[in-house]
């Protein structure tokens, strides 16, 4: 099923405490937090792509050992590609989408041994936790092997949260992967992009995380 059918048939159960306001908010949100955190993610992915020749080869490999026609294959087909999904979070690991996000208590509570004000302002640095070298090995390099293999290796919600954590965080991020994967698939076994001004692009970093000025890239076909 569809997310509206989702939408509609719960509306159906509970109409009173789902509006069709309701149902716009909710598509609004998916739609608008799963393209604007694509467009962001594969910014980065490009960028790290550009830099890694060596990883751009081993994602080529896994797509043409995976999936032999590039234009018929299916999610399932993407879900055979284990190291397209650790290069994906290997680059939401040092680029998370989202670099701080805030939470405010509704009561009066602890954090560890710190009393919490009801209200009070917490600032939660994902940017900060992804490279903190108590938690990872040589945090500032890129490294889509320390996500593999994907069925035995898992960090804390605590330490990678690319999208937030919790009953908060973005409605779209298995989208973004989706639509990340699947553009990869398309265009880097043909097209190779390069990066003009990736070494002088500082961070903006303010709700989002995204590069200082606009990545200027050249496209060519691969080979």
């Amino acid at each position: 099923l569809d997310m509206l059918t989702l939408l509609i048939e719960a509306q159906s159960a509970d109409p009173a405490n789902f509006t069709d306001e309701d149902i716009l908010d909710q598509c609004f949100t998916v739609i608008f937090a799963g393209f604007e955190s694509t467009s962001i993610v594969m910014q980065w992915m490009w960028k790290v792509l550009d830099e890694r020749p060596d990883v751009r080869d081993k994602i080529r490999a896994e797509i043409a050992a995976h999936i032999p026609d590039i234009k018929r294959f299916t999610y399932h087909d993407l879900n055979k590609l284990d190291y397209l999904t650790a290069f994906f979070h290997e680059s939401t690991r040092l680029y998370p989408p989202f670099w701080i996000t805030g939470r405010q208590p509704l009561a009066d509570d602890m954090l560890g041994d710190y009393p919490i004000k009801k209200d009070t302002l917490i600032v939660i640095p994902h940017f900060s936790m992804h490279r903190h070298p108590r938690y990872w090995k040589e945090p500032n390099a890129f490294m889509p092997e320390r996500f593999l293999p994907l069925d035995k290796v898992e960090y804390d919600a605590g330490i990678f949260f690319p999208f937030s954590h919790g009953p908060r965080k973005c409605s779209g991020n298995k989208l973004t992967e989706m639509e990340a994967k699947l553009l990869f698939c398309k265009l880097v076994p043909f097209f190779d992009v390069h990066i003009l001004n990736s070494a002088t692009n500082a961070f903006n970093g303010r709700i989002s995380l995204k590069p200082k000025h606009s990545l200027i890239g050249v496209i060519k076909r691969a080979g």
